[in-house]
């Protein structure tokens, strides 16, 4: 199950190193983006039974509109 919740107000985030890999087209970031970045919402890609809750995760994020995620947790 993947679970798209928004922000109530988009928030601006603090930039860091930028360490990213792409997954399906899309750069999940590790370390926060090294450019300026707007959060809008969060994903909950969690465990299911089609795919890796990243591809999820990535696919959620592009219904939504957004064009990059950072990797929060695994938990």
């Amino acid at each position: 199950m993947t679970i798209w919740q928004p922000c109530e107000r988009p928030q601006v985030g603090i930039t860091g190193s930028g360490a990213n890999r792409m997954v399906s087209g899309m750069p999940i970031y590790s370390t926060l983006p090294s450019r300026p970045y707007m959060v809008v919402g969060f994903i909950d890609a969690g465990n299911g039974l089609f795919g890796s809750p990243r591809t999820r995760a990535v696919s959620m994020a592009k219904k939504v509109g957004a064009d990059a995620l950072i990797f929060m947790s695994s938990d």
